[in-house]
């Protein structure tokens, strides 16, 4: 089965999709798992910010 969703919550597909394609002025930037797709150059050139890794208690992050 596949299952396409335009989410704007990167958080939000991370969680729920094992695969990430996340698009840059309509192109491809990124396709893969989280590591991929969500790996701080990308999201430093894609969205302009600097990305940090915040872990709070009884928050697990499941494994790709």
């Amino acid at each position: 089965m596949t299952v396409v969703a335009v989410l704007h919550d990167v958080a939000l597909a991370a969680h729920f999709f094992p695969r990430l394609v996340v698009l840059d002025g309509g192109r491809i930037a990124a396709d893969g798992g989280r590591d991929v797709a969500l790996a701080p150059d990308v999201v430093r050139r894609v969205f302009g910010v600097d990305p940090a890794l915040v872990a709070r208690p009884g928050i697990v992050v499941p494994p790709d």
